[in-house]
Order: structure tokens, then sequence, then C-alpha cells
């Protein structure tokens, strides 16, 4: 079975007809392979296997399947740019592991498979089980190929969580196993569990597609509902080309959790608390009501809170230099009415609201001439429209 999708992710925009067919993967047992844009891309791939073994992959040489090696258990190998490993949920989980490119999508996979094994056994209507990944098989092989991608990655717009979520509906629609979009994000955050970066439960939003909505956590809970809107929004998220470490972020704010014992801690307590409950209240408010001068306000009030009470806690990676120096820039405050970091912050995305479409195109390059690379979407009443400025 094949899945050719078009994801979020990282990368070059590549025209699906140029996009070269997935490798012969022949037939000796059953497997994913999982091929993606960006691959050459990641620090961890040239860590691994090495500048010149990297470059050999590109060129789709024998000596692809060394690459990277190192950082993988034996069964599975690079291939043409892409991984190939078998469907055992824990060779999948022992690569998810290592943190390297495909680890989302392997540790995704492998809570499909732990969950959903006996359906995929029924749908694809084999005789053996798909931990017996050593048998003689047959030519049964998941390919999800991700040849277009627009979200940068390691700057805190989620593409983790986008590639998770991808690899989940492409199970769902291979499988037909009728799963919800809260059941697809249901795996996606458990499948990323298995990785080093130990996410949060609201990237995986992007399931919803292009839409405004809201979460509402309960303990382990979560429900997702449609923010209403009454008005256009025209919004501008630029990459700051700097640099973050979400592992080190997460890490330190996790640490201020379940007991805040000292100072730091309870700030981090505080705001992502009480402080966030009433700015995103204030915020849907806004944008129910149509009023973009507000939603400004409100970012940026909540840009100060979160300076004061999340940067004691993680000051290597809060304290954002380039962050705070593109918030403050006058050539920015006059072309917008406010804006905040992304995510868990650092210096990796930014986010503003402009008044109208040309003063989100007069944003979007005087970004571009600070080094930024802005991305522009509008948001009116339910309809989405996004131009990505590389």
């Amino acid at each position: 079975m094949t899945a050719l999708l078009q994801a979020i992710g990282h990368g070059d925009d590549v025209d699906a007809a140029s996009r070269q067919p997935p490798p012969p993967l022949g037939t000796s047992r059953r497997r994913l392979y999982f091929r993606s844009v960006g691959f050459l891309d990641d620090p961890s791939l040239r860590h691994a296997g090495g500048a010149d073994a990297a470059d050999a992959a590109a060129g789709g040489s024998s000596a692809a399947n060394a690459v990277g090696s190192s950082a993988l258990p034996s069964p599975a190998q690079y291939v043409d740019g892409g991984l190939l490993i078998p469907l055992n949920h824990l060779v999948l989980a022992e690569v998810a592991a290592t943190g390297t490119f495909y680890a989302y999508a392997c540790g995704t996979a492998a809570v499909v498979l732990r969950m959903f094994g006996d359906r995929i056994i029924a749908a694809d209507q084999k005789a053996t089980t798909l931990s017996d990944h050593h048998g003689d098989g047959d030519d049964s092989t998941v390919i999800v190929d991700v040849y277009k991608v627009d979200l940068p990655m390691k700057k805190g717009l989620s593409s983790s969580a986008a590639v998770c979520v991808l690899t989940a509906r492409a199970f769902n629609e291979l499988f037909q196993l009728g799963l919800s979009t809260e059941d697809l994000m249901e795996l996606a955050f458990q499948g990323e569990l298995l990785t080093p970066s130990r996410c949060g439960r609201m990237d995986q939003c992007c399931a919803y597609g292009p839409r405004c909505v809201v979460m509402h956590f309960d303990g382990s809970s979560m429900r997702a509902q449609p923010a209403p809107l009454g008005g256009t929004f025209h919004f501008v998220v630029a990459d700051l080309c700097a640099g973050k470490d979400t592992k080190r972020i997460l890490a330190d704010l996790n640490a201020a959790y379940p007991v805040a014992s000292t100072e730091p801690h309870r700030g981090v307590h505080a705001f992502l608390g009480d402080i966030s409950a009433i700015q995103i209240d204030k915020a849907l408010d806004a944008l129910a009501r149509g009023d973009a001068p507000s939603l400004g306000r409100i970012l940026d009030e909540t840009q100060i809170a979160f300076r004061q009470h999340m940067v004691p806690q993680c000051p290597t990676e809060l304290t954002s230099p380039r962050l705070y120096a593109i918030l403050e820039h006058p050539d920015v405050r006059r072309r917008c009415l406010g804006g905040k970091g992304v995510g868990s912050q650092g210096d990796g995305s930014v986010q503003f609201v402009c008044t109208n479409a040309a003063q989100q195109e007069d944003l979007a390059q005087a970004l571009r001439e600070l080094g930024c690379v802005p991305f522009c979407f509008t948001l009116q009443g339910g309809a989405t429209s996004a131009a990505a400025d590389r």
C-alpha cells in the first residue's frame, strides 16, 4: 500500500511531478518507508553519518544505506533520502528514541501499530503478525512521501506535531481505521512522547487544518472547538533565522512541576495558570468581535507577562535577544498592532497582527530587510488564506 501525501514540514518546495519515485523496496518483510524533503538539512543526519555519507544519500548511491547507521537499530536503514524500517512497534519506538529526523514519524507509527495492529492486519488481509518482521512476509510496504512542505523546523511552529499528525492520518486512510480528528491528535501526541522532545498537547491542533481553534484542557482530557471570528485578521509569522533549543526549554519548564519550590517555579505556574487563562479569554473576545487592535494589545501584554514570569526559569533560551530586538524594532512597531513570540518562545519565530493587507505586506518586507523569513496569513470568519514568503 502506498500513501503519497502533501504535508506541512520543512524543506524545499518540490513539485510532485518532478519528485523521484520511491526506490524498489523488495518483498522480504512488511515495512514502512518514510521520505521527506528536508532530510538532508537535518544536523543529526550529518552528525551520525557525516557530510560525505549525506551527499551520497542525496545522490542515491549504495552508500546511502549507511547514512546515520550508528544512530539506528540494525533493521532500519536510510535509502535514497528516506527511512526504511520494519513495521514493528518495538523497532519503531527504538528509532523514535534516537531523536533523529524520522523519530517523530516512527514514534507515531509505533503507537498506531500497538493500538490498532490487529485491525491493520485484518485490513491488509495478512496471515502473520506485524511483530513477526523476520518472517518471509510479502510485498506490503507503507510508503509516506512528503514532497511539498512550507513550515520551518525547530522554530516553535509545531513542525514535529505536523509530521506526527501526517503519519497517523496516513495509517488511518490506508487501513480505513475510521479515526476522528481528536483520535489522530491523541495518536500524534502519544507518538511524540516516544521521542526526546516530550511535547505538550497543543501542537497537534494542526490536525484541524487552516482554521482558528480553541483547546480546553482538564487534567489529561482535551476538547477542541472552532473559535468564532467576527472580522478579518491579518497576521505575519516570521522565522527569526536564529536558533532555539526547544528540548531545553521544555525540560526547564517541566522542572517547575508538579510542586513550585522556587520563585522561578512560581512564576511559571502563575503564567501558565491564571495569567494565560485571562489573556486567552480576552483574545477570544477580541476575535469574536473582530477587534484586531485589541488583539494586538493582548499579544503585547502577554509577551510582557511571559518575559517577567517565564524567563527566570530558562534564561539561557528565553532571554531571546533576537526575538526582543525584532519585537521592539521601530520599523516593526509602526507596522503592526502588536506581537509576541511563538509557542515555547526562544529565538525561533515571532507573530504579529496587522491592521490590513497593505500593512501586513509592509511588515513582511520590513522583516525581510531585518533578516527574517515572513509568512503572511489572513483569518476571516472560518476562511483562511496564506502566502508563504521564502
